[in-house]
């Protein structure tokens, strides 16, 4: 793989690991605002026009937004989305999805395994967040992707590793929460950077798939929700 390509998705997973991290920050945003098309796309080969459908749409309700106003706003929406108090629209869980709405299931402890073996563990030990947490599985791949960047013997290692996690870890429950938030927002900011994250998974997973030789599978990476609001 073309090593600009690898950066690529270390800068990728990283953004969207800051973007569904509470609160927004400002630097956060700032990066969605820089990020042209051109940087975007993690593989050559595949189209990337949803990705720049969706990173438009990110970028033109924050030009629409009062510069000291937008952050707040951004986080006012992501505390009901994301945050709770009390049970969020969209639980940032895979083990609510996965394990009948209960938190801490046994993906969450089977991320924490994850980490642990790749000698990785979320800064604040996960005494405030689940393994599981959305956030915490996009560093994951960030941190993967960072090694497939910088540690060449490691290259195909990481990259099973990564390949598994998605399919594994991230594929299982991503749909119907892309789902559940794009139909439970009507800030077009988070239905955005919904469908740009579900775009950069989608492109992500055939990436790897390509660079592993491993066969198409008869599923897709996200089903496409409707998008009325978009």
């Amino acid at each position: 793989m073309n090593p600009d390509l690898l950066w690529r998705r270390v800068g990728m997973y990283s953004l969207l690991r800051r973007l569904y991290t509470y609160p927004l920050d400002e630097e956060s945003v700032t990066a969605v605002m820089s990020l042209s098309p051109d940087e975007i796309a993690i593989d050559s080969s595949m189209s990337d026009e949803r990705l720049v459908a969706y990173l438009a749409t990110m970028q033109q309700w924050l030009a629409s937004q009062k510069f000291g106003k937008r952050i707040e706003s951004l986080n006012i929406e992501m505390t009901r989305l994301l945050e709770g108090p009390g049970r969020p629209v969209t639980p940032p869980y895979a083990s609510y999805y996965l394990s009948g709405g209960q938190l801490m299931g046994p993906p969450a402890y089977e991320a924490l395994a994850t980490y642990q073996k790749w000698g990785v563990t979320p800064a604040d030990g996960l005494r405030t967040v689940p393994a599981d947490h959305l956030a915490l599985e996009l560093g994951f791949l960030a941190h993967l992707a960072r090694i497939m960047a910088t540690e060449t013997a490691f290259l195909g290692e990481a990259a099973k590793a990564s390949d598994h996690f998605l399919r594994r870890n991230l594929l299982p429950w991503w749909p119907r929460f892309y789902k559940d938030l794009c139909n439970g927002t009507d800030v077009s900011f988070f239905i955005g950077l919904a469908g740009f994250t579900d775009a950069a998974i989608e492109m992500d997973a055939a990436c790897l798939r390509t660079l592993l030789n491993r066969p198409t599978p008869v599923f897709a990476a996200a089903s496409e929700p409707a998008l009325n609001h978009a």
